[in-house]
């Protein structure tokens, strides 16, 4: 099986964590592209797999790698969080003795797509692939509120006064958008959620949309900041909007047994204890 493989080289460890592997992914795989400065473009590199080293950043950064052509992705914790990642370095050997893409569940979480149009122009100016969030921020570096314009569908909805405005994927709702107080969605629903960075107002709340929905965003004003996954793409003026919406691409990622969503949730944001008198046997399987 023909396997890309990425990874955050800049994080102590990781160059290092994947060179004691290299043997035994080599021995069961077949490596036909490396990369650890996120540099490369996968779009066109023939492969049925990614192996991604690091943490939810490094997945982030995979994603924007292989664009339009997304391979199911099996992610290797080196990170703090890992949301994604949920795949311990001691664990990887005995997934890659099992690895079988058609027995492993492969789950499909959304993506956004996010245009930049200036003006009247009838083409956008680029696009953006987004696993996590499209976020509207401050065009300058004063500490005043900005207000960003939301339009839901072609339809006004509301100008937010505020220090930004996420746009989340349910991957994201565990991002920003949790910090900012939106809540957690389940990772394969098709849902947006909208979130006001602490608004200037009492009414504007988290709100969760349809995913199937064209949200575009516009600056009042001042310079709106459009950041995508982390990364700032354009500087919208006035007349400028940047229109969100779902990406003709999911992201897959394998599910390996032993690490389920609740499981996951309770791990990493330290939930502890358990309702009385229910028992996990209890439980019917999910």
């Amino acid at each position: 099986m023909r396997v890309i493989i990425m990874g955050s080289g800049e994080r102590p460890g990781v160059r290092e964590t994947f060179e004691r592997f290299r043997p035994s992914i080599e021995r069961y795989l077949e490596p036909v592209g490396v990369d650890f400065d996120g540099t490369a473009d996968f779009s066109m590199v023939e492969a049925e797999l990614a192996v991604v080293f690091g943490g939810d950043g490094a997945i982030l950064r995979s994603a924007r790698q292989m664009g339009q052509r997304q391979r199911p992705v099996l992610a290797v914790n080196l990170g703090t969080l890992g949301f994604l990642a949920s795949v311990h370095s001691y664990e990887l050997i005995d997934v890659l003795k099992s690895l079988d893409l058609k027995r492993l569940p492969i789950v499909k979480h959304l993506m956004l797509e996010c245009q930049i149009w200036r003006g009247q122009a009838e083409e956008p100016e680029q696009s953006r692939l987004c696993l996590n969030e499209v976020i509207a921020f401050r065009g300058d570096d004063s500490f005043r509120i900005m207000s960003v314009a939301l339009s839901v569908d072609g339809l006004p909805v509301t100008t937010f006064r505020c220090d930004g405005l996420i746009l989340s994927t349910p991957v994201g709702s565990t991002a920003h958008n949790l910090s900012a107080g939106g809540p957690i969605l389940r990772k394969d629903l098709d849902a947006i959620v909208i979130t006001p960075i602490s608004p200037h107002s009492l009414s504007h709340r988290p709100v969760v949309d349809s995913a199937d929905r064209a949200y575009t965003l516009r600056g009042v004003g001042l310079p709106a900041k459009i950041v995508v996954d982390g990364a700032t793409i354009a500087t919208l003026e006035p007349s400028d909007r940047a229109v969100i919406r779902r990406a003709n691409v999911a992201f897959c990622m394998i599910e390996t047994l032993g690490h389920s969503y609740y499981a996951t949730l309770r791990e990493k944001l330290g939930w502890s204890g358990q309702p009385s008198g229910i028992e996990e046997s209890d439980e019917p399987p999910v």
